[in-house]
């Protein structure tokens, strides 16, 4: 019995130590980003950037109000390819496929959301706890991502939607974010409006590999939403 009471002891204590760590490291993670004071002022976000891809640079423009709203536009030289998420709804048009425009069903939108929340899963876990997106984070342990030592964490979604992140243990940014929709990582944080964004991306899914460097970054821009009317 008293061997039982021992294990029973330090198996509770390793998981109160490991709900410490992501505590911890959601927290300083929020306060290197710039934390809530700083993050909650910013409204929308404003995003010009040059998309290397298959052999070619085109520009991309994207606009994301965190949980609301995603807009992303990519120029092609024969073409665009556009994303809107809205009110909970969403449509898209790839002007290589054709010329009008698609309904995007609700995991799509949902996925897209998800993507809005730009400073990421662990800020909105930190932040609104019980009331965010968020389920759960567990410290799945340690990997290194582009020779930085970074925490490997799992975030479980209420919708059941689960992702990867990795966060650095010396500047505690993400330095990359993977699911099954594909993989981000990010690097040369700079700071706008006294938060910090990642400049340079790069993401993988199954398009392929996109290298993205951001040329312009915008917070709290006039938004004139008649633009995003679907076509």
């Amino acid at each position: 019995m008293k061997y039982l009471q021992i294990v029973i002891l330090f198996f509770a204590c390793s998981v109160y130590a490991n709900a410490q760590d992501v505590e911890d490291i959601c927290k300083t993670h929020v306060e290197k980003l710039g934390g809530i004071s700083n993050i909650s002022k910013i409204e929308n976000i404003y995003i010009e950037q040059t998309i290397f891809s298959n052999n070619i640079e085109v520009p991309q423009t994207t606009l994301i109000i965190p949980g609301k709203m995603y807009y992303q536009e990519i120029n092609f030289p024969n073409g665009k390819n556009i994303i809107c998420v809205l009110n909970g709804a969403g449509w898209t048009i790839n002007h290589f496929v054709s010329a009008k425009s698609i309904d995007l069903n609700e995991k799509e939108v949902n996925n897209y959301l998800i993507n809005s929340n730009i400073f990421g899963p662990l800020y909105d876990y930190y932040l609104n706890g019980k009331n965010s997106s968020v389920n759960e984070i567990t410290l799945e342990g340690e990997k290194t991502i582009d020779r930085d030592n970074c925490y490997k964490l799992k975030v479980v979604y209420k919708s059941g939607f689960v992702a990867y992140v990795y966060v650095s243990k010396k500047s505690y940014m993400i330095r990359k974010s993977e699911s099954t929709i594909g993989s981000m990582i990010c690097s040369d944080y700079q700071k706008a409006n006294k938060v910090m964004f990642p400049y340079n991306t790069e993401i993988t899914n199954v398009l392929g590999v996109m290298r993205g460097t951001v040329i312009n970054l915008k917070t709290n821009i006039k938004i004139d939403y008649d633009k995003f009317k679907k076509p």
